[in-house]
């Protein structure tokens, strides 16, 4: 998702992705005859409610989903094309929205403030650089991992260690030249 992201806005990406889940609850009506019952529709609310943004520009609110973490780090989905530079400028572009007044309304945690999304860019961007330093040095996920990468930010997000495996291998993932430049 985040690498969907990286390409266009959150608002172009969100409707395609969001149809999927139409498209899934017909394909399963006209091909298999399941009937999607309320539940189903209660769910669907839920996700799409959770997974997109929504700026409200007069009362200057800007809900993000789960493009922003609050005290824990985002888990990065390479699997399914999402990669640190995806999460980048996905927070970028929320960067880019909000003012110093903005309400910034996670999708779990309290209401924050453009400079927790600031906060979350900075870590972002130490991330990146760490990954793509051991990456050119030869580095292991468990020399990666060992030498406590995210250990500056542990004190905002909690324990890292699933968010540095994941960008060590979501990062291996997507080279050749996506998520490092200049590595091959």
């Amino acid at each position: 998702v985040f690498n969907a992201y990286s390409i266009a806005s959150p608002s172009v990406v969100s409707l395609y992705e969001y149809s999927l889940i139409i498209w899934s609850i017909l394909t399963g009506y006209l091909l298999f005859n399941n009937i999607p019952t309320s539940r189903t529709f209660i769910g669907v609310s839920i996700i799409i409610g959770a997974g997109i943004y929504i700026y409200f520009r007069e009362s200057n609110v800007l809900i993000t989903g789960d493009m922003m973490t609050v005290g824990a780090y985002p888990l990065i989905d390479y699997v399914t094309g999402g990669s640190i530079a995806g999460a980048q400028k996905s927070t970028s572009g929320l960067l880019d929205i909000a003012d110093a007044e903005t309400l910034v309304v996670p999708a779990s945690g309290g209401v924050q403030s453009r400079a927790a999304l600031e906060v979350q860019k900075q870590m972002l961007d130490h991330a990146y650089e760490k990954v793509a330093d051991a990456y050119r040095t030869g580095r292991s996920l468990d020399q990666f991992m060992a030498a406590a990468p995210m250990a500056d930010y542990d004190g905002i997000y909690g324990d890292s260690a699933l968010f540095v495996e994941l960008l060590y291998r979501g990062t291996w993932y997507h080279v050749p030249g996506r998520a490092i430049r200049g590595i091959i």
